[in-house]
């Protein structure tokens, strides 16, 4: 593995022409994720570690993955049909 980033239990690794977010406390098949910029997956590390809510529903759905912190998954979860309803309703 040649991860070109580390913070915390978060690695940042080059796969092809993206980048892998994975939580090493985590299986990997269920604790990493695919982005195609380096700023995108270090934003993510820090909406872990700092356990906030990003507005982009599609970050909100990596950090589900990434994260193993239950109570911020659950957060991320309500945050997560609270903007599919807006869509719905708005």
């Amino acid at each position: 593995m040649n991860q070109i980033y580390k913070r915390n239990k978060y690695v940042i690794v080059p796969v092809c022409n993206d980048y892998l977010v994975i939580n090493t406390n985590k299986v990997f098949k269920k604790g990493h994720t695919h982005v195609k910029k380096i700023n995108t997956a270090k934003m993510l590390i820090n909406f872990a570690i700092f356990k906030e809510i990003p507005k982009n529903p599609y970050f909100i759905g990596n950090l589900i993955r990434i994260s193993d912190d239950e109570s911020y998954i659950e957060k991320l979860k309500v945050s997560s049909v609270k903007n599919k309803e807006l869509k719905v309703g708005g």
